[in-house]
């Protein structure tokens, strides 16, 4: 958890969230950068309602985690993001995203399987709309999930191959 992966701009939109009275839980996991964040954030998270953190989560207990969320809200700053495991781990699980579009996070997230914001606008106005639309249409969030899935499953499909591929052309075909 640090400022460039985000954490100001969500809490930002947390606030926002609880300013319109969306009725929300919210959970946030993982390790802090450093004590600084921390600090910031433990200050943040106590002026929210709807706000648990529950720590850093790993193995059987991370699995746990994004089968209990809903969405993963990941508004990264870092300029040099490339391909954040943690959307591929979300949409494993039927987890919608909601991403600021750096590095290939477009190409992971489908138009269908949630929304990747443009990083030159702004993102709470953006994240609300999208939280809202689904809110109230709750048949678009369930099939934004499953595009979540079917999209994970696909791109681990084609990622497979190329790796066979490339395995193959690395080592050769040893059954010829």
């Amino acid at each position: 958890i640090s400022i460039d992966k985000g954490i100001a701009v969500f809490i930002d939109l947390v606030k926002e969230c609880e300013k319109q009275k969306l009725n929300l839980d919210v959970k946030i996991a993982g390790p802090f950068e450093d004590s600084k964040i921390q600090d910031y954030c433990q200050k943040q998270f106590s002026e929210l309602n709807s706000v648990e953190y529950v720590g850093e989560k790993y193995g059987s207990e991370k699995e746990a985690f994004f089968e209990s969320i809903d969405v993963l809200v990941f508004p990264t700053l870092y300029v040099n993001e490339a391909e954040p495991l943690t959307i591929h781990e979300a949409m494993q699980h039927k987890v919608a995203v909601i991403a600021y579009g750096r590095g290939c996070i477009k190409e992971i997230v489908g138009d269908d399987s949630g929304l990747v914001i443009d990083p030159s606008n702004a993102f709470v106005p953006d994240a609300i709309n999208k939280i809202k639309t689904w809110l109230d249409n709750l048949k678009e969030f369930e099939l934004a999930t499953h595009s979540a899935n079917k999209q994970f499953n696909q791109l681990r499909e084609k990622n497979i191959n190329n790796w066979n591929k490339l395995l193959n052309e690395i080592v050769g075909n040893k059954s010829e």
